[in-house]
């Protein structure tokens, strides 16, 4: 069974590439790895994504910050990094302006053996200043056009903002306070103490987000428990939400990761100085911002590569990086499912082995200590105490705390109940599960425009909420286990139901919901009324309550709708419990959904995986792999009226397996991609098939099928039937052949059977191409020989040499044609009256098509004599000419091509007679003479056979023709001194070989039926015409040129020549 080794192959291959990944990972760990700092990459799982061939090669991010020196030697491979614009003169003292070359690099300094590398090293940088003035302080004034450039580059679809003003939403303790905030925000009047700088970053925040960018952010380094104003922006719009990230910083050394996956985390893994991510939960990652070695901007004077920094403003652009890895996996997905997957990927198994967190908060010089314990507070001194032993030199470093003790007298707040996503949002960003796809539908972010009631939740008629995905033509692999998010309330019983809610087990996606309610309720709405930031956390909750219950989210389950063409193939174990629908394109289940499975319109479900609820079927349903002979098992029912694609190996077919009960009667099967005759095998199994009242159908444009359903099998047999209407003898001789191939090129043959009837009628018209024999026709006509021995005499025949070249361009039906001649002649005179001479003529010539394309050289002698200074003048000529021929036949309906190479002959005869009617007139008046001209061309080829197409290559052979044309007209012609002009009108017919005919054989089935191969034919009436100058330099050189038209129905021909004569 040749197919099944090759799949059991191709399934051994798999898993050595999945083993050869897991080797190869840590061969990305090298020294310029690990440079940028103690695990920083190993915790962001970076080289797992190398591993899978993601660099962000191709990938274009924005950099939103201070200039960036682009030449530092970190960026010396790049080829298509710039700065966008520039901060004042745009003349920079790099020692003051070294943060965002340091942020560019974390993002995509190259891997070039020095210093460090970045999280996306083949990434390209396109970086705009933040600052449209900067002062020596450090601080700027913002620019207006923050994201002009990159509103106009769909391509840049990520953008890191690594700065920020410092403002939070603190001290927001009534009404009156939390609305100058907002109309600060949202209203052009602005809040004063910004002067309108929030309501300006709105306006140009909304623009980008409308434009689909995803705008990373650094949360901020004052050590808050909310990241600040820009960040927190979307509170206000919810509009910004979805393509707003937020980064906190952790430190990579206090990371662990256990035997889980997760990390066991220290008190001090959330960076002592990081912003976290209170409002903005659902939208925050994290990354190390800790001792951060990247690009030194001041390179060049410092003599140092690379230099080392402290913020989220370094963790930021991790999570840039690693977007820019999603998008170079996923090039189909815009900023905000980008920011998708790199929330529902995120490892958010953080353990605090410690018991607690802890990180200091600095208004303005004033510090405070912050301590959150996952549950109710332990002692909150002996914690003091060991976070100093295991972090003091960064407290020192950055606050000057010289010892546990002093920093017990430092104001202290502690919060209890805090759940991991109060500090690290969804998670620790996570490389490697990001360019695996999504890790979960979060109904959150989606809208209300997302609601269906048109398919079911596992067989019952209700809402859900859809993720679309467009693939827009491409195929790619989720092979993450796409878990469901439900949207809910920050409340105690998110789902409000009423009813009890089950946190530990099925309802144990909104319980992150529950707990950051308890993390509120606990650490500010059941402290004293007078705690500062108590009606912000009472007005926010108010505010979200309000939003999520108006989109009519709630409660809502996830499911996924594909759209586009190409394939998206699930791999995972999908528990989201909603429909997986494919609208358009392929959405291949080689894995399993929880729930139930929808094609519809032209949309594909595949796979060799499980549907666990039930399977309709208005689309197509084809079982097994894209292509492949394998078996998907529904664990529901089998409904609908699409059509049912089967593949076959020859011996068997694909295979449905339905638990339920099956009711194909409303389906049509059909063949997939690969059919064959004779095959009969089970198609479908189910615990009761329901099957229509006719036994036979069509099944291909070759093929008709015959099903029979037994006890639970549903089992179908094809036999040959010519259902394209036409082509007889084709369809005849390929079924002939398919019999006499033995069973391995019999398997060439299986697409061909597969294909449906207007589809098998074009492949058939592409077998039978005569593109073969239009080069033939082309050849036949022998027109480079005629048109130097009648259109020659322009030059006045005499004693002497002559050169033509010339050049034309033609169309007959749908065949174009091309070719170039030169040729060169000797006259020789009788007399005044008579002369003869010889000719020898080379041509490149090409024809092509849509059924192929070919060239020939052609070589030919000729002989030709005639009379003049007569009234009445004969000119003939015989000529024997060789072609040296290729050609190249389509078969692209069947992804083939067939190549050949032969030599052919032309033996050629032509005479013309013409009357000067004003003969012995001045040669300075007009002369008209009629004229009349027989051509005759007998060509012969030699047999030969195609290459390159398998079972379709075709055997010709040997083959001859006839072509003959005559012509009638009137010529104008008129001598001036040193030269001449004229022109030519005619009426021209094909009296014979206006189209050729033969019969060839399948090479692999040479005394098997014939079939008829035809070239395009042109139409044998002609209208042509000429016009030509000569000029005469002296009396032995003479030169000249022409343009020539010949029109018939569905063809026509342009030529042009230029002549050269020497007289002796």
């Amino acid at each position: 069974m040749p197919w099944k080794r090759s799949l059991n192959s191709l399934a051994m291959l798999m898993l050595m590439s999945s083993l050869a990944n897991a080797q190869s990972a840590d061969s990305f760990k090298t020294a310029e790895y690990n440079e940028m700092g103690y695990n920083v990459l190993d915790a962001v799982n970076a080289a797992s994504a190398y591993a899978k061939g993601y660099t962000g090669k191709g990938v274009v991010v924005g950099v939103c910050d201070d200039p960036i020196n682009l030449l530092s030697p970190e960026f010396d491979l790049k080829q298509n990094s710039e700065m966008i614009n520039v901060a004042g003169a745009g003349v920079y003292n790099w020692e003051n302006f070294t943060h965002g070359t340091h942020v560019a690099g974390v993002v995509a300094a190259s891997k070039n053996g020095l210093g460090m590398h970045g999280m996306a090293f083949d990434a390209e940088i396109k970086g705009s200043t933040a600052g449209r003035i900067y002062y020596s302080d450090g601080s700027f004034e913002s620019r207006k056009d923050l994201y002009a450039y990159y509103v106009q580059h769909p391509e840049i679809k990520v953008i890191n903002n690594s700065w920020g003003t410092g403002c939070y939403l603190t001290n927001i303790n009534d009404k009156q306070a939390y609305e100058l905030v907002r109309s600060g925000v949202l209203t052009p009047a602005g809040n004063p103490e910004w002067q309108d700088y929030l309501y300006s970053n709105t306006i140009q925040f909304r623009e980008a987000v409308a434009n689909d960018k995803l705008l990373v952010w650094a949360a901020g380094n004052d050590g808050h428990t909310m990241a600040s104003i820009e960040n927190t922006s979307p509170v206000f719009d919810r509009s910004l939400s979805n393509n707003f990230i937020t980064v906190t910083a952790s430190d990579a050394a206090a990371l662990r990761r256990n035997s889980n996956g997760g990390f066991d985390a220290s008190c001090n893994s959330i960076a002592i100085f990081s912003d976290l991510a209170q409002y903005r939960e659902d939208c925050v990652l994290n990354a190390p911002g800790v001792a951060i070695a990247s690009a030194n901007a001041d390179f060049a004077a410092a003599g140092q590569t690379d230099v080392t920094k402290y913020g989220t403003s370094q963790a930021a652009p991790l999570v840039t990086g690693v977007g820019a890895l999603v998008q170079q996996a996923f090039p189909y997905l815009g900023g905000k499912q980008i920011g998708d997957v790199l929330l529902s990927t995120a490892n958010n198994q953080l353990t605090a082995v410690d018991g607690f967190f802890i990180n200091v908060q600095d208004d303005a010089g004033l510090y405070k200590v912050n301590v959150f314990f996952p549950g109710q507070k332990t002692d909150t001194d002996k914690a003091l105490e060991e976070a100093y032993e295991k972090n003091g030199e960064l407290f020192y470093g950055f606050y000057g705390i010289e010892s546990a003790e002093e920093l017990k007298k430092i104001k202290l707040d502690v919060f209890e109940n805090v759940p991991v996503e109060a500090l690290f949002g969804q998670g620790v960003v996570d490389a490697g599960k990001a360019v695996r796809g999504l890790g979960a539908v979060n109904v959150r972010r989606l809208s209300a425009g997302d609601i269906s009631d048109a398919y079911t939740v596992h067989g019952k008629a209700e809402k859900q909420a859809l993720y679309s995905v467009d693939t827009q033509g491409c195929d790619s692999v989720w092979s993450n286990d796409i878990k469901e998010i439900r949207a809910g309330y920050i409340a105690a019983d998110p789902l409000g139901s009423g009813n009890g809610i089950d946190l530990a087990g099925a309802d144990s996606d909104v319980k992150d919901l529950h707990d950051r309610w308890l993390y509120y309720k606990t650490n500010w709405l059941d402290k004293a009324p007078e705690d500062n930031n108590r009606y912000m956390v009472e007005q926010y909750i108010k505010d979200f309550n309000k939003q999520i219950a108006d989109t009519g989210l709630v409660g809502l389950h996830a499911g996924l709708i594909k759209q586009g063409e190409g394939i998206l193939n699930l791999t995972g174990s999908n528990t989201y419990q909603g429909s997986s629908i494919a609208a358009e394109g392929t959405l291949q289940i080689d894995g399993s959904v929880a729930g139930d499975a929808y094609s519809t319109g032209s949309g594909t479900i595949t796979g060799k995986g499980t549907v666990n609820g039930s399977l309709y079927n208005d689309g197509r349903v084809q079982a097994g792999s894209y292509g492949s002979i394998e078996n998907m098992q529904v664990r529901g029912g089998f409904n609908g009226s699409g059509t049912i694609l089967l593949n076959t190996d020859g011996k068997k077919y694909n295979c449905l397996n339905v638990d339920g009960a099956a009711h194909i009667d409303r389906m049509e099967v059909k063949a997939a991609d690969s059919a064959a005759p004779g095959v009969s095998g089970v198609f479908i199994t189910a615990n009761s098939i329901v099957s229509g009242s006719s036994t036979e159908q069509e099944f291909s444009g070759m093929l008709d099928a015959q099903i029979v359903v037994y006890n639970k099998d549903g089992k179908l047999t094809t036999f040959v039937s010519n259902n394209t209407g036409g082509n007889s003898a084709t369809f005849a001789a390929l079924n002939n052949m398919y019999f006499s191939l033995d069973s391995d090129r019999q398997k060439q043959m299986y697409r061909l059977y597969a294909l449906d009837k207007t589809n098998a009628a074009a492949a058939f018209s592409q077998i039978e191409n005569g593109m073969l024999l239009d080069l033939a026709h082309d050849a036949m006509k022998n027109g480079s020989v005629m048109r130097a021995v009648y259109e020659q005499p322009a030059l006045a025949r005499q004693d002497g040499l002559w050169m033509l070249n010339n050049k034309r361009w033609g169309r007959i039906g749908g065949i174009n044609g091309h070719g170039y001649n030169l040729t060169i002649g000797k006259d020789f005179l009788f007399d005044e009256h008579g002369y003869y001479g010889l000719l020898f003529d080379y041509g490149s010539n090409t024809v092509s098509g849509a059924a192929g394309s070919g060239e020939y050289d052609s070589y030919s002698l000729g002989l030709y004599a005639g009379n003049k200074n007569k009234p009445g003048s004969i000119t003939g000529f015989v000529s024997y000419g060789l072609q040296a021929n290729k050609g190249t036949a389509y078969l692209p309906v069947l992804g083939q091509t067939a190549e050949s190479g032969y030599d052919s002959k032309t033996l050629g005869i032509g005479v013309e007679y013409a009357y000067d009617l004003d003969y012995g007139k001045p040669e300075e008046l007009w002369h008209v003479s009629p004229y009349a001209r027989l051509n005759f061309t007998h060509y012969r080829q030699k047999a030969f056979r195609e290459h390159g197409a398998g079972v379709f290559d075709r055997s010709f052979g040997s083959y001859s023709d006839n072509y003959a044309e005559g012509e009638l007209g009137l010529s104008f012609d008129r001598s001036e001194g040193t030269g001449g002009y004229g022109i030519r009108l005619g009426y021209k017919r094909i009296l014979a070989g206006e189209r050729q005919l033969m019969e060839v054989c399948f090479a692999e089935d040479e005394c098997g039926p014939l079939l008829p191969v035809r070239s395009w034919g042109e139409g044998r009436n002609h209208f042509v015409a000429a016009a030509y100058v000569r000029h005469d330099f002296s009396r032995k050189w003479s030169a000249g040129g022409s343009l020539s038209g010949d029109w018939s129905n569905g063809g026509r021909e342009i030529g042009a020549r230029l002549d050269l004569a020497y007289h002796f």
